[in-house]
């Protein structure tokens, strides 16, 4: 009496975790299917709660057409049997070598960020099936996210950052710095046959600008100082311009207009005087 009871209570009690709604159709609130495989996938690993507490929580999630799945199931089906399902109607159905094409391929869209990007290559990669180390994962990602690159500006002043960082996810915070001082998303939509990469071109990088200052008042420093140093080597090698040398202009009076002689006559002459 005593152990049913007790066995009873914490069934009870305990609290029915929430998936995100997934109803097979794009609504606002919703989410993608591999999205809320992955979110039963990691309940299903905690190990935390029973069977039939997270098909309650399954049952809570579906909406809309893809709640009806659970109707021609039965009520005595299993957490297996209806991913199953599910996987057989909204999975991914495309093979290994399309989704790597799918990846190769893809590039920046017209409004979309680095970040959302990057995400969308994260998640070509991940639904691809490959088996990669991370190390390959990394160049993979890292790679096609500076390559797909929308703007030729953004990608211009990137290259630096591309060939002296490895690492994807610090890249991405790298090109989402520059990407906010480009002012490179294009919020306006196209007008007519213009299209917004005219209009981003029309801005000049601040980064370029910045750099090409710096490079201008450096090269003015370096003129001034070959000047000087031209001057100083010029004056020193001047005989008499050196240190202890005559003063100019001494003498000049008497040594252009004496002549031999003079101031031996000149002496005379006064001592007579006296």
């Amino acid at each position: 009496m005593n152990s049913s009871a007790a066995t009873s209570v914490p069934v009870s009690s305990v609290k029915v975790p929430k998936l995100p709604e997934f109803s097979g159709e794009a609504v606002v609130g919703g989410v993608e299917f591999d999205v809320w495989k992955y979110d039963l996938k990691c309940l299903l690993r905690s190990q935390v709660y029973p069977a039939h507490t997270i098909l309650e929580a399954i049952r809570r999630s579906l909406k809309g057409k893809a709640r009806l799945v659970l109707l021609h199931l039965g009520e005595l089906a299993t957490v297996g049997d209806i991913l199953s399902e599910l996987e057989g109607i909204y999975g991914n159905v495309h093979s290994t070598e399309k989704l790597k094409e799918q990846f190769y391929s893809a590039k920046q869209e017209v409004n979309e960020s680095v970040a959302d990007y990057s995400l969308r290559l994260e998640q070509l990669l991940s639904t691809s099936n490959l088996q990669l180390d991370p190390h390959s994962k990394n160049d993979m990602l890292r790679n096609r996210l500076w390559s797909g690159l929308r703007s030729p500006e953004l990608r211009n002043v990137s290259r630096y950052k591309f060939e002296s960082v490895s690492d994807f996810n610090t890249l991405r915070k790298e090109l989402r710095v520059i990407e906010q001082e480009l002012g490179s998303v294009v919020s306006v939509k196209p007008v007519g046959n213009k299209q917004p990469t005219e209009t981003v071109g029309q801005h000049m990088s601040v980064v370029e600008h910045k750099m090409l200052q710096q490079l201008q008042e450096l090269s003015t420093q370096m003129k001034q100082l070959s000047t000087r140093m031209g001057k100083l080597e010029e004056m020193s090698s001047k005989p008499g311009q050196g240190r202890g040398g005559p003063k100019s202009g001494s003498y000049s009076g008497n040594s252009s207009n004496s002549k031999p002689g003079d101031l031996n006559k000149k002496g005379p002459q006064s001592n007579g005087s006296q």
